[in-house]
């Protein structure tokens, strides 16, 4: 069955289940070339009367790398997804059911859409979670009550609604006359499949089931072919599920599917009204803090564990220090609209009683968290926080290799070469800081270490050596008074700080700082690696989030509002 056997129908290139590929198979309709080459970026990429934009706008050449047209969800996706589909309470989640993907190599995030695939052992999991949740909301009135329409005396006007209604949430896609002839079928089936079942929740049953395994729903699947310029053109439910992955995570709501069935979703301005409608939803928030807590790296802050014999501190501190980097960036990027000059130097933060405590505040402090503001002299940005210190440290010292090296990578873009195999670490000696040791151990000339280290990674870690290992303020270490100036590469060129508040200001004020974060939410919008056709619409971004102060949700807008995000690439990944 097309729909909801594994396959999708003819038309369209069908995912498949796979052992030991790297992604979706498929081919390109338009194109004999599936090369991933795309250097060739044309000057216009569709006329201005079909895409709404306003003459001189330059989104409106932003030409769409080469992508996959069938990106899987990732299992945060297919559990946001089927609660909105089921109208289930957010608590419910059979994500345990389904084996973890593993993290690809070169990219940061959980959503590469080319590399994500389903295996025997995850269509096992998905087909475990289908059969309960069918389940689930079939033997339960009230669920039931949710996804099918009132009872009346015309039962098949009712299952067809049914069917109808269902399936283009499901699918995120007006069904096929194929789909919907398989859907009826699925749903004739079922009283025979569930024994003691009334049997219009049979049927319903096995609809909801046979959905769940649809490719359909378990990818996203982009099935315009038509090529208007250089690109093919998305249609409206296309950009309706692209915004709503892009921007929550989840399906779309009845709002896009609306303005979808009205056509209106192939023209930026509907497009950019939609997304601020969205940006302004929590489930906006929590992307926001998905990106962040996968480029930050926020996973590491449950290894916290700092020696007991050098600091007191509960077996908490690393969930305290998540717990103060998930507020801190709520209040500052979702509730205030802030910026990244804000997150990279602003000086408030949200603690409690043991994070104050490190952090040297006078006051009343308890368990509850409360908003708080740090020294400007010795804090600025998130960076001065007590989760990146104290992550980025072992359990007796803090660690300006791994400080600098993420900074260097994560924050300026910089390329660092993978470190020799098997280093033992640097010797601890009681008359030397560690600043000494470092510099000793990584900066010796003619060295294989020194190459990365001297001008890349410890000029990005030692302005920290005034915080220790658990991210309090010291000004001695083994005695000598700790050395934190140093001269980073920053837009190419060494830059002196004193200190890591010198430090923060001056990747603030950096273009290709900027640049590196946008980028970076590029791929994480996308799914996908950048590319060459992205520099421009990067540059842009940064420039404006240099120049104009722009907020991070603005710059999530302008990311969306693009022909490269409307658009695809007549030629598709392999």
């Amino acid at each position: 069955m097309s729909a909801c056997a594994g396959e999708i129908s003819s038309s369209t290139p069908a995912p498949e289940s796979h052992q030991g590929s790297n992604h979706p198979t498929t081919s390109s309709p338009n194109s004999a070339d599936s090369s991933v080459d795309a250097s060739d970026t044309p000057i216009a990429v569709r006329p201005p009367e079909e895409t709404g934009f306003a003459p001189g706008d330059e989104a409106a050449t932003d030409f769409p790398s080469i992508t996959t047209r069938v990106a899987r969800l990732t299992h945060t996706q297919w559990r946001n997804t089927v609660a909105d589909l089921l109208y289930l309470d957010s608590s419910v989640d059979y994500t345990d059911l389904l084996r973890e993907d593993p993290r690809q190599a070169g990219f940061l995030f959980d959503n590469d859409g080319s590399t994500l695939v389903v295996d025997g052992a995850l269509l096992s999991g998905y087909e475990r979670a289908a059969s309960e949740l069918a389940a689930l909301v079939t033997l339960d009135s009230a669920q039931l009550a949710k996804i099918t329409p009132p009872d009346s005396t015309d039962l098949a006007s009712r299952i067809t609604s049914f069917i109808d209604a269902f399936v283009i949430r499901a699918h995120r896609h007006p069904p096929s006359d194929e789909d919907r002839a398989d859907y009826e079928s699925l749903f004739a089936m079922g009283p025979a499949l569930y024994d003691g079942m009334d049997d219009f929740a049979a049927g319903v049953r096995a609809v909801v089931e046979g959905a769940l395994l649809s490719p359909h729903f378990l990818y996203r699947v982009e099935q315009s072919q038509d090529v208007s310029g250089e690109v093919i053109p998305l249609d409206g439910y296309e950009v309706a599920a692209r915004l709503s992955y892009a921007l929550w995570n989840t399906m779309p709501d009845t709002s896009l599917l609306e303005a979808a069935a009205a056509g209106t979703l192939t023209k930026v301005d509907a497009v950019e009204t939609q997304a601020r409608r969205m940006l302004e939803d929590p489930r906006a928030a929590e992307v926001l803090l998905a990106f962040h807590d996968q480029l930050l790296e926020a996973n590491k802050f449950s290894n916290i564990q700092p020696s007991s014999t050098f600091y007191d501190v509960s077996p908490e501190l690393g969930d305290h220090a998540r717990t103060e980097q998930t507020m801190y960036l709520r209040d500052l990027l979702f509730d205030n609209e802030g910026t990244l000059g804000q997150l990279l130097t602003g000086t408030d933060t949200f603690v409690n009683q043991e994070l104050a405590s490190i952090y040297g505040l006078t006051g009343t402090f308890n368990d509850e968290f409360q908003k708080a503001q740090l020294d400007p002299q010795s804090r600025a940005g998130i960076f001065t926080h007590i989760g990146f210190l104290a992550a980025n440290a072992t359990s007796v010292d803090p660690d300006p290799i791994h400080r600098g090296k993420f900074l260097a990578e994560r924050m300026a873009c910089l390329s660092i070469s993978a470190p020799p195999v098997m280093i033992p670490p640097p010797p601890k000696v009681s008359n030397k800081t560690n600043r000494q040791l470092i510099e000793e151990y990584t900066q010796a000339d003619g060295s294989e270490c020194a190459a990365c280290h001297k001008p890349l990674i410890n000029p990005y870690g030692f302005p920290f050596e005034n915080f220790d290992a658990i991210g309090a303020l010291r000004t001695t270490d083994q005695g000598f008074p700790v050395q934190t100036d140093a001269s980073p590469l920053i837009d190419g060129t060494p830059t002196d700080v004193a200190d890591a508040v010198e430090l923060a200001t001056a990747m603030a004020s950096s273009e290709g700082v900027h640049a590196c974060y946008v980028q970076h939410a590029l791929e994480f919008l996308y799914g996908r690696h950048h590319t060459t056709n992205d520099e421009s619409l990067i540059s842009r971004l940064a420039q404006a989030s240099l120049a104009d102060d722009t907020s991070v949700r603005e710059l999530l807008l302008g990311l969306v509002r693009t022909e490269a995000f409307l658009t695809r690439n007549v030629k598709e990944e392999l």
